[in-house]
């Protein structure tokens, strides 16, 4: 297998998500911050997702949407709080870095079946603020 590292640029997909569910052009998802300091190297959370595809890219913009998603719900969130911290959460920012693709490729000596195999990992950095009510 051929790897890949390819960068996608975050803060334009949030627009799209924006602009793809009707808000005003103004609008700003309150909770969730464009970073470009927020990388792989320096986050409180990653939001990572994969799949499996034959060469159509379009499952990457619905991994990064599911990223995005589970920030707007605010269910991303550290595994450490205690159910009284979650219970007590007022609610949660984010600042997310760009989004790091990477893409295996097959390679000419893989087996015939998985010639038309590409698989995309998404890796998403998030630098996470808890505020609760106490």
């Amino acid at each position: 297998m051929q790897k890949q590292k390819i960068i996608v640029p975050i803060k334009d997909r949030i627009a799209k998500v924006i602009a793809d569910n009707e808000y005003p052009k103004d609008a700003k998802i309150e909770n969730i911050d464009y970073d470009s300091s927020v990388n792989l190297d320096d986050y409180d959370l990653r939001f990572m997702e994969s799949i499996e595809h034959n060469g159509e890219p379009i499952g990457i913009a619905a991994m990064i949407d599911k990223g995005l998603g589970k920030m707007i719900k605010k269910e991303l969130r550290s595994k450490a709080l205690t159910e009284e911290e979650i219970a007590d959460l007022k609610t949660i920012n984010y600042k997310v870095g760009d989004v790091i693709l990477l893409r295996e490729l097959p390679d000419e000596n893989d087996p015939y079946w998985k010639h038309n195999k590409i698989t995309d990992t998404i890796y998403m950095p998030v630098k996470v603020e808890y505020i609760f009510n106490t």
